[in-house]
């Protein structure tokens, strides 16, 4: 049986076993292949594969990843919004 401080935030299958937990103190859902998580010692936010590896390190103030394929993006609280791809690069909607 899990208690709320079992976990920060983790992964689990349809069965409700544990299958991915790094300890981070947010996850978002996979898409695509790869999800935005928030580093519980940074405290800033990054993007990881399905094996928990970071593909974009954790640098962000915030994070949403978008069904686009681009990920909403914000250096610092009250700063504006971009958009970077799954490399990191900023690019402009159109």
């Amino acid at each position: 049986m899990l208690t709320d401080d079992a976990y920060d935030s983790a992964y689990m299958d349809r069965n409700g076993n544990v299958i991915l937990d790094l300890g981070f103190d947010f996850t978002s859902y996979f898409i695509d292949g790869y999800a935005c998580v928030k580093d519980k010692t940074s405290g800033k936010y990054g993007v990881i594969d399905r094996s928990g590896k970071y593909v974009i390190g954790p640098g962000y103030h915030y994070l949403r990843q978008r069904k686009s394929g681009l990920i909403e993006a914000r250096d610092d609280r009250g700063a504006d919004y971009y958009y970077i791809d799954i490399n990191g690069n900023r690019v402009e909607p159109h």
